[in-house]
C-alpha cells in the first residue's frame, strides 16, 4: 500500500536533513549578519560592542587572532560595552567597518577606562596592517588618555571597507567599551565632563575644607574623619578617571597599578572611623566599634602586604571586596541611627543609602557582575554628591543640637533651676566690672539682700511646693522691678540679692522700699491657699570697702537688723 506523501516526508532521514538544511541557512545568514561592515555615515550612538565579535582564548599575536576568527571562534557581542569583569584572559574584539566616503575621516576610538593595563590597536584593510597603537597603564605617558572619558587612539581611517582590532590584558576589571566620536563630537563631550568634574570636585573640596576648619576649630574627630572621607574619594575618583595619572603621575606607571585599589581602601577606612565617630559607638556599641576599627586595619595590611609583594590581582580582589563589605556595613550603621533615634539618625540613613546604591552599582558593573553603563558607571559619584550632601546636612543638625546642650549645660551652670535667676557665682562673675568701676573712679554702687519671712512655715503648713512657687513668684516681681544694669540672683534658699550700679543709698532704698510693698500686695490677693508673705530687706552702699564680699556683709547685717526689728521692713546704710 502506498504512503501517503506527508507521511513519507515525515521519515527519520528526511528530518534529519531537513534539520541539517536549515542549521546550514542559519549560520549562513548569522554569518552575512556578522560580516556586514558598520558605515561610519549610520554610526550609532553609544559604545559598539554589539557590533563586534570576540575571543578570550589570549592569543598573543594578531596573526593568531584572525586565524581563530577564521576557524569561527569568535563570538558575537551582546551588549553595548563589554565587560569580562575581574581577573579576565586577555581578549581580542574586532569591529568591522566602512568609509563610504573617497577621503579618509578622523575619528577617534574610545576603548574603555583608563585602567586598563595593556591597549593594542591594528588597523587592517584587506589583510594589510595599516597603522598599529600601544597603550595602557603599565606604559609611561598617560598615552592616548583624556581625563573623564577614557582612554584611546586618533587616527584617520581609511575609505572603503577595513577592520579595527583591539587587543586588552588587564588585572583589574577588564571592559571594552568601542566608541568613535568626530572632532566635533569628541570636543562637545570633553567641554561637557570638564563642567560635570569641575562642579563635582568643587563640591566635594569645598566641604572637605570646611569640615576641615570645623575640626580644627572645634577639635571633633567626627570632621577631621569626615574630611578625610571626601578627599580620599576624590582621590579614588581622579586616580580611575585618569585625571590623576594625565595631570599627577603621568610617567609612574607603578603608581597608576595600585594607586586607584589603595584610594579605594582608604576610602572605605575613613568611611568606617567617621561612622564610628558620628554615631559615637564606644559609647554606645564599643565592641563594635573596636570590631570595625580592626575590620579597617586588616584591610590596611592587606592592601599595604599586596602592594609591598606587588601582587595586583589579589589588590584588585581584596579592594572590591572591601568596598562592597564597607557599602553593607555602612548601611547596617545607618539603620542603628535610625532605630535607636539618634540626633540626625534619618539624615544619616538617607545618605547611607544614596550611597551604598551609587557604590555598589559601580562596583558591580565594573567588576563585570552586571551590564556596563555610563549610568551605572557613573552612578557612585551621583550618590556620594547625595551621600556628602545628606552627611553634611546630619552634620551640622549634629552640631547644632550639641551647641544647643552646650548652651543649656552653660545656662544651667549660670541660672538657678527653680526660678531661672543667676545663681552665687554667676552673680559674682558678673559683679566683677561694675565693682572694678566703682572702686576706680567712684561711682555710686549698692547691694541690696532680702530674705522672704517665715519661708520655713510655708514649707511646713503648704507644702514645700507652695514654697516654691512663692519662690519663683518672688523672683519674677524682682526681675520686673530691676533695671537692665542691675544683677540679680539668688543667693541661696529663701535668699536673694541685687547688685545696683550707679545707685546710692537713698534710691537702692526706695527701690527696697517698693518691692516690699510689691510682694506684700500680692500676697493679700493670694487666696488658694491664704497665707501671708512678706520680705525683709537689708541695703548697703559702697564706701571703701576693699572686697564686694564685704559690702554683701554689710548688706546681710541691715536684712539681719531688719528681721530683728519685727520682719516686713527695710533697713538701709
Amino acid at each position: 500500500m502506498t504512503k501517503p506523501l506527508c507521511i513519507a516526508l515525515a521519515t527519520p532521514r528526511v528530518l534529519r536533513w531537513f534539520g541539517l538544511l536549515m542549521g546550514m541557512l542559519l549560520w549562513l545568514a548569522s554569518t552575512q549578519v556578522q560580516a556586514t561592515s558598520l558605515s561610519l555615515a549610520n554610526l550609532p550612538d553609544g559604545a559598539l560592542g554589539q557590533f563586534t565579535e570576540f575571543d578570550q582564548d589570549g592569543s598573543a599575536t594578531l596573526a593568531q587572532a584572525q586565524q581563530r576568527y577564521q576557524q569561527g571562534h569568535f563570538q558575537p557581542g551582546q551588549a553595548a560595552a563589554l565587560n569580562f569583569g575581574l581577573g579576565a584572559r586577555p581578549v581580542w574584539v574586532r569591529l568591522a567597518l566602512m568609509n563610504p566616503t573617497p577621503q579618509p575621516q578622523t575619528y577617534r576610538l574610545s576603548l574603555g577606562p583608563s585602567w586598563t593595563d595593556h591597549l593594542a590597536v591594528s588597523l587592517v584593510q584587506h589583510g594589510r596592517v595599516l597603522q598599529t597603537w600601544q597603550g595602557g597603564d603599565e606604559q609611561p605617558g598617560a598615552l592616548g588618555v583624556l581625563p573623564g572619558l577614557n582612554v584611546g587612539w586618533t587616527t584617520a581611517l581609511p575609505p572603503g571597507e577595513f577592520e579595527l582590532w583591539v587587543h586588552a590584558q588587564s588585572d583589574d576589571p577588564l571592559q571594552i567599551a568601542l566608541q568613535l566620536h568626530s572632532p566635533s563630537q569628541l570636543d562637545q563631550a570633553r567641554v561637557t565632563v570638564h563642567y560635570a568634574y569641575g562642579a563635582m570636585y568643587g563640591f566635594l573640596l569645598a566641604l572637605a575644607v570646611y569640615n576641615l576648619a570645623l575640626a580644627l576649630g572645634l577639635r571633633q574627630w567626627r570632621f577631621w574623619f569626615y574630611s578625610l572621607y571626601l578627599l580620599c574619594f576624590i582621590g579614588a575618583n581622579i586616580s580611575y578617571t585618569g585625571h590623576g595619572w594625565v595631570w599627577l603621575w603621568p610617567d609612574l606607571p607603578g603608581v597608576q597599578r595600585y594607586v586607584i585599589l589603595v584610594f579605594m581602601v582608604l576610602y572605605g577606612v575613613t568611611g568606617l572611623l567617621f561612622a564610628s565617630h558620628f554615631l559615637k559607638l564606644p559609647q554606645r556599641l564599643p565592641r563594635v566599634q573596636r570590631g570595625l576599627h580592626a575590620y579597617a586595619l586588616l584591610a590596611l595590611l592587606g592592601m599595604t602586604s599586596c602592594v609591598v609583594a606587588d601582587s595586583h590581582l589579589a589588590a584588585t580582589w581584596l579592594a572590591f571586596a572591601f568596598v562592597s563589605s564597607f557599602s553593607v556595613l555602612m548601611l547596617a550603621l545607618g539603620a542603628f541611627s535610625l532605630r535607636a533615634g539618634l540626633v540626625a539618625g534619618r539624615y544619616f540613613f538617607a545618605a547611607m543609602v544614596a550611597g551604598l546604591l551609587g557604590s555598589m552599582l559601580t562596583t558591580l558593573t565594573v567588576a563585570g557582575w552586571i551590564s556596563f553603563t555610563a549610568i551605572h558607571f557613573h552612578a557612585v559619584e551621583v550618590g556620594v554628591l547625595l551621600e556628602a550632601t545628606l552627611l553634611a546636612l546630619a552634620l551640622a543638625q549634629q552640631f547644632r543640637q550639641d551647641q544647643i546642650k552646650r548652651l543649656q549645660a552653660e545656662f544651667m551652670a549660670q541660672h538657678d533651676a527653680l526660678t531661672g535667676l543667676y545663681n552665687r557665682r554667676a552673680f559674682v562673675e558678673l559683679s566683677k566690672s561694675s565693682w572694678a568701676l566703682a572702686q576706680r573712679s567712684g561711682r555710686p554702687l549698692s547691694v541690696m539682700l532680702l530674705d522672704i519671712d517665715h519661708f520655713k512655715q510655708i514649707n511646713d503648713q503648704y507644702g514645700h511646693g507652695v514654697g516654691d512657687q512663692v519662690l519663683v513668684g518672688l523672683s519674677r516681681t524682682l526681675a520686673s522691678s530691676c533695671r537692665a544694669g542691675d544683677v540679680l540672683a539668688r543667693w541661696g534658699g529663701e535668699e536673694f540679692i541685687v547688685l545696683l550700679p550707679e545707685t546710692d543709698l537713698e534710691a537702692a532704698r526706695l527701690l527696697a522700699e517698693r518691692i516690699r510693698q510689691v510682694v506684700a500686695d500680692e500676697s493679700a490677693r493670694f487666696q488658694h491657699p491664704p497665707m501671708a508673705c512678706t520680705v525683709s530687706l537689708g541695703v548697703a552702699q559702697y564706701v571703701a570697702e576693699t572686697h564686694l564680699e564685704a559690702l554683701i556683709e554689710r548688706a546681710d547685717a541691715h536684712l539681719y537688723q531688719a528681721k530683728r526689728n519685727g520682719r516686713n521692713q527695710v533697713v538701709a546704710g
